[in-house]
């Protein structure tokens, strides 16, 4: 892979979501009237979990979905369960939204 194309996929998948769940955490700060230390270690937390769990679902299904395209084209009765397999790399992605989602509710 090339370099730029991966510091790219690094910035859009793993800093923007960081930045992006600690202004929302520094916002319910000010909100609230006070300041909980632990908070923004939370919303790191969870832009971490959504990052890692939206970086190993897209490579799961990259692979994945290439492998099952390759399959169907020789055997079309191998889509389905190739299709199974793509549909599992991306419930990463989903189990990945549910703990950034449980985390900021412990904000």
């Amino acid at each position: 892979m090339n370099v730029k194309k991966l510091m790219i996929l690094l910035l859009v998948s793993l800093i923007i979501p960081t930045i992006a769940l600690i202004s929302v955490s520094v916002l319910a700060q000010e909100e609230a009237g006070g300041a909980g230390e632990a908070s923004g270690l939370i919303a790191l937390g969870a832009g971490v979990a959504m990052a890692g769990a939206g970086i190993g679902a897209g490579y799961g299904i990259g692979i994945s979905g290439a492998a099952t395209v390759s399959a169907s084209t020789e055997r079309p009765e191998m889509f389905f369960r190739g299709f199974l397999i793509v549909a599992l790399a991306e419930a990463v992605a989903v189990y990945g939204f549910i703990i950034a989602i449980i985390l900021m509710g412990r904000m």
